[in-house]
């Protein structure tokens, strides 16, 4: 099965390029969606470049759970309006801690999207009620 993959790319500050990608994926995942792969670039694009303004503090776990925080902040107004939930962890296996690396994990749940709705009308017969007026 052939799916073409529709997704946003961000490329600059508030600058987005429209892309397609074909796939052979069988399962479609909420990335598919054109306004969910926006969201998920935006919130990727902030992520980096917060996490790149303190690259270097991040062996501090102080430095860490306050990017936690502030990040939490940050995204909170997200929560209902854009995105259902998301969740940020910092974690690092003994070979990336040998090398300096740590590794941000990001979680996002998206809201559920309705692309169409029915609309269905009874129409009911209409029924005689007497009246009128009887000479």
């Amino acid at each position: 099965m052939k799916n073409r993959l529709n997704y946003f790319e961000c490329i600059d500050e508030n600058v987005y390029q429209r892309a397609t990608q074909n796939t052979s994926q069988k399962i479609l995942s909420d990335i598919t969606e054109e306004s969910n792969s926006a969201i998920y670039y935006r919130f990727k694009r902030e992520l980096e470049n917060d996490a790149n303004a303190q690259i270097y503090n991040f062996a501090d776990e102080s430095v860490r759970k306050d990017f936690v925080e502030v990040e939490n902040a940050k995204f909170a107004p997200w929560v209902g309006e854009v995105i259902k939930d998301f969740s940020l962890t910092f974690a690092t296996s003994k070979y990336e801690f040998e090398h300096s690396i740590f590794h941000l994990y990001a979680g996002i749940t998206f809201r559920g999207l309705n692309k169409q709705i029915i609309i269905e009308i009874d129409l009911n017969k209409r029924q005689y009620e007497g009246g009128g007026s009887e000479s």
